[in-house]
């Protein structure tokens, strides 16, 4: 899964990257899914990249990372207590 999410991030860039983020935030999720996404290593890496550092929406991607991880630290509690 991360090949394919590093691939995608190649070829579209930050924006991309963006608007994914963006669109997975309010997914339910589980404790399961969060791991095997490997989205924490993906962002990791494109904040790292040399091709993002010098990118004016650099800090809008940390801010929606961070809101994202929120989203699903809520969602992983609210199914674990649910099940």
């Amino acid at each position: 899964m991360l090949i394919a999410w590093l691939a995608l991030l190649n070829s579209g860039g930050i924006d991309f990257l963006l608007h994914l983020v963006s669109s997975v935030t309010f997914l339910p999720v589980t404790k399961d899914m969060v791991a095997s996404s490997k989205m924490g290593k993906t962002v990791v890496q494109a904040e790292k990249s040399k091709r993002f550092a010098d990118s004016p929406n650099l800090e809008i991607l940390k801010q929606r990372v961070e809101r994202l991880k929120d989203e699903w630290t809520k969602s992983v509690k609210f199914n674990k207590v649910s099940i």
